[in-house]
């Protein structure tokens, strides 16, 4: 692909949560056959990215045969322009209350979930979500420890380049002032928006 072809069939579409790709294998920078004369690439497979593709793979099998009560999801709203003013907002879209329906429809499926109006859930949001001082929380936001993310997430390169970017932990966006991180989401059963 060539680079915009690549930003807007791939690039854009994941950044919008639409795909998720990974790439399984790459080509070879060209090179002469030294017989043939014949400028050529080779596809070579990348074998951890294979790996990574199995285990996803191996998920997706997972999660089709495990019960709905079981499952958990979250659903993730945008606040376009950015700012709690504009949560959940989109262009002539009630994004709360689709919000709502679908969660509706989860629980009339079997999910484990509370069934909020569009209007409450946007509430509730506001109320324990949100990291503005604008808006006050009577409840303290959900923290994902620092260490549980270390354990869960283990890529040395990326805690290192955040490491050096933020020395301190506390001085990373969306902690806690011990360097947790701070999760602005609303737990409704099995079902976090």
């Amino acid at each position: 692909l060539g680079q915009s072809e690549a930003m807007v069939m791939l690039m854009l579409p994941e950044m919008d949560g639409c795909l998720a790709e990974i790439p399984i294998a790459a080509m070879t920078e060209p090179a002469q056959n030294t017989t043939t004369g014949v400028v050529t690439s080779v596809l070579v497979p990348i074998p951890k990215q294979i790996e990574r593709f199995a285990r996803r793979v191996r998920g997706q099998l997972r999660l089709s045969t495990t019960p709905a009560p079981q499952k958990r999801i979250a659903l993730i709203g945008y606040d376009y322009p950015a700012g709690e003013g504009n949560l959940l907002n989109g262009a002539f879209l009630d994004v709360s209350e689709s919000m709502a329906a679908i969660m509706r429809e989860l629980s009339h499926r079997g999910y484990q979930t509370k069934t909020p109006s569009g209007q409450q859930l946007l509430n509730d949001l506001l109320a324990q979500a949100v990291n503005s001082p604008e808006y006050s929380q009577t409840v303290r936001p959900k923290t994902y420890l620092r260490a549980d993310a270390e354990q869960d997430l283990p890529h040395p390169r990326a805690w290192q380049s955040m490491y050096e970017t933020h020395p301190s932990p506390s001085d990373c966006p969306m902690t806690t002032p011990e360097g947790d991180f701070i999760i602005p989401a609303v737990d409704y059963g099995n079902v976090l928006v």
